[in-house]
């Protein structure tokens, strides 16, 4: 029997041996994480946010009622990603705050450097804050909404898409999203139009 718990013992320090062997690299890789290559490349979210709102324009025109949804969902996405671009060329990072901790510390980046999250509302309320150039509260043109009353601002602009992206992306019961048709097509072309504007200023200005 002592034979046997000699053995016994051995197999079992040899698995720990193998555990931390397999699990130590990962730790450190995890330790020592690096940005993105694109977190600070404003240029390449504005590229893509670009080409999510050229696909969803064309399925909100493509007069197949069931590519609205989409539709809707990209042009989140693309919202997305047109403010993301404006708060990083204002010199954010596009990253997740949780994990600054991990990352390489010459790097030097703060969780209040950090753009992160799908919310448009919050994004934009962030953007504005950092640039006189967006203002949430800013009237958009008539645009032909058949449940709101006009006009409406940029911050209710966002409010409306912001539960396309909880709630439209998969099968499941809508409780936010009132309505959804070609008009919002409209809604997202003005809102595009808006950011841009602020962009274009922060070029001009020089920002950062």
């Amino acid at each position: 029997m002592a034979g046997l718990d000699s053995a016994a013992r051995c197999d079992e320090a040899a698995w720990k041996a193998a555990w931390v062997a397999r699990e130590v690299p990962a730790l450190q890789w995890t330790m020592t994480q690096t940005l993105d290559k694109y977190a600070r490349d404003w240029a390449l979210w504005r590229s893509f946010a670009t080409i999510n709102c050229s696909a969803a324009i064309h399925l909100f025109d493509s007069g197949d009622p069931m590519l609205l949804f989409p539709a809707a969902t990209l042009g989140h996405h693309a919202l997305e990603m047109h403010l993301k671009s404006v708060l990083i060329l204002n010199g954010m990072t596009a990253c997740d705050p949780r994990k600054v901790k991990h990352l390489d510390p010459s790097i030097g980046l703060t969780e209040s450097d950090c753009v992160w999250g799908h919310e448009l509302v919050k994004l934009g309320t962030l953007l504005a804050t950092t640039t006189p150039h967006f203002k949430m509260d800013m009237d958009l043109p008539f645009i032909g909404l058949l449940t709101e009353p006009e006009p409406i601002t940029v911050e209710r602009g966002l409010a409306i898409f912001d539960p396309f992206f909880t709630e439209l992306r998969y099968p499941q019961e809508a409780k936010l999203v009132n309505d959804l048709g070609p008009e919002h097509k409209i809604l997202l072309e003005m809102l595009v139009k808006a950011i841009q504007h602020a962009r274009g200023m922060c070029r001009v200005a020089g920002l950062p």
